[in-house]
């Protein structure tokens, strides 16, 4: 019970960055997708978790794994199809159960 109200009060501290922060699984499930992340690509919370995050990017899932470990600016869709440029840093972390890609 411990272990979760600390998971929540990290993730209200993310709530709290101005940045579009997602969080996957090792398939690029979305598990996390925070409000700057909404701003910026458009799908809401309710929308994009539990979905593909390639799908939502509208990029090839190879084309993803392979921007882990690359920071750049990369172009990527909108729901509403428009174009954005962001500066991307995807990156995995180990938990004693899961990887997960941010």
């Amino acid at each position: 019970m411990v272990k979760k109200q600390k998971s929540n009060q990290e993730l209200k501290l993310v709530e709290l960055l101005p940045y579009g922060i997602i969080i996957t699984d090792q398939n690029f499930n979305v598990i996390y997708w925070s409000e700057g992340a909404e701003g910026l690509l458009g799908w809401r919370k309710n929308e994009a978790e539990d979905r593909l995050l390639y799908e939502l990017l509208d990029i090839d899932e190879n084309e993803l794994r392979n921007l882990v470990g690359i920071e750049d600016i990369y172009v990527f869709y909108r729901k509403d199809g428009s174009k954005i440029r962001l500066g991307v840093s995807l990156n995995l972390l180990f938990s004693m159960r899961n990887l997960f890609s941010f």
